[in-house]
């Protein structure tokens, strides 16, 4: 099983640094070895390193300060530093090319996120050109307009993150949060979600074939993890299948499908299946949660009718939360929302019955 894991760099990581810094961005804008050899010297543990399998993917980091905003001079004078400084500055977010759309900076902006919190500071300073506003957006930033900044002779626009922005404060941060995710993420391309689709299928397959009891999966919605390829796989080998029916407002049911079901739409637009048998809550073994966003620590993100919630303390079953890796984040929570007991990515699984990832 693959591992990913995030690290505080050190001083010896510096070759490291470069070489993402080097692949990531223009020469003009990339950390040179000599500037980047200066900040370890000094803040290394700032930068944080994700790595699977023992080879680094992706970086992020920079210095502390007590000023507000990121400046120009802060790249190249690493004296800048100051270790109890209420704003961390992040120079940089690197993700080597063969890494993209994995994942990686989003776990890495979250533990920052983390870190943050934990270390009582005022919160993180990035600047980043206009196309990826919306992407930091969805991580709870704010655009503050364009920055001071000339490095590297482009337009950059400073985003700031707080902890505790009351946009993500329980129910009232939900619609705003899901809005953000989905702006952020327009720019995919259908085939790279099909990829990921079929790692999170590559998973779940294996997964499913040992446990005993019926899958209860989803029929994907606009931009949820599609199980449908999932779903059949697991019909030819022979395991039942349940899919959501509604049965009322915020009331759903499971129903039994098999190869030759057919579908139509129905009250509310999502596909249906046309069967009428219904398989008691007691004989599910595993229900395939869909995440709008999946937090670290378990919650989910849903689509807003408050269906899974209600249907889930009837049942048993195994609970599986259903994500892309670049939708795990912190969630608003509400005392009615509900933990998983796993999440499933593209890029790792999660496992909260245990307390830790895998």
């Amino acid at each position: 099983m693959e591992k990913v894991s995030i690290r505080s760099a050190v001083p010896e990581d510096a070759e490291i640094l470069t070489g993402l810094e080097s692949r990531c961005f223009p020469p003009q804008e990339a950390a040179d070895a000599e500037r980047i050899r200066e900040r370890t010297a000094r803040f290394a543990d700032r930068y944080l390193i994700l790595e699977r399998n023992g080879k680094a993917l992706a970086c992020m980091g920079g210095c502390c300060s007590d000023e507000m905003h990121l400046t120009d001079d802060m790249y190249a004078q690493a004296w800048k530093h100051d270790a109890h400084g209420d704003w961390q500055m992040i120079f940089s977010v690197c993700t080597l090319p063969e890494a993209e759309r994995q994942g990686c900076a989003a776990r890495l902006i979250r533990a920052f996120q983390k870190r943050i919190c934990e270390e009582g500071r005022r919160g993180l300073v990035l600047t980043c050109k206009p196309g990826m506003r919306s992407f930091y957006a969805s991580f709870g930033f704010r655009d503050e307009g364009i920055s001071a900044s000339l490095h590297g002779g482009a337009v950059w626009h400073e985003m700031r993150w707080c902890p505790g922005d009351p946009a993500y404060a329980g129910d009232a941060g939900k619609p705003e949060m899901r809005a953000k995710i989905r702006a952020g993420y327009r720019h995919l391309r259908t085939q790279e979600m099909r990829e990921a689709d079929l790692r999170i299928r590559d998973r779940l397959l294996p997964f499913l074939r040992g446990r005993g009891g019926a899958v209860f999966l989803y029929r994907a919605s606009g931009d949820e993890v599609s199980l449908q390829c999932l779903g059949e796989r697991l019909l030819q080998e022979g395991v039942r299948v349940g899919v959501p029916r509604c049965a009322g407002h915020g009331i759903m049911e499971c129903v039994e499908i098999d190869r030759d079901t057919t579908f139509h739409t129905g009250r509310y637009g999502l596909e249906e299946a046309d069967s009428e048998r219904v398989i008691p809550p007691g004989e599910i073994g595993t229900v395939l949660v869909p995440c709008v966003a999946l937090d670290p620590d378990g919650y989910r993100l849903g689509q807003g009718g408050g269906y899974y919630d209600r249907f889930l303390p009837r049942t048993g079953a195994l609970r599986v939360g259903v994500s892309y890796a670049w939708r795990i984040r912190p969630v608003p929570r509400s005392d009615h929302d509900i933990r998983m007991d796993l999440g499933v990515t593209d890029l790792e699984w999660m496992d909260w019955e245990r307390g830790a990832g895998t």
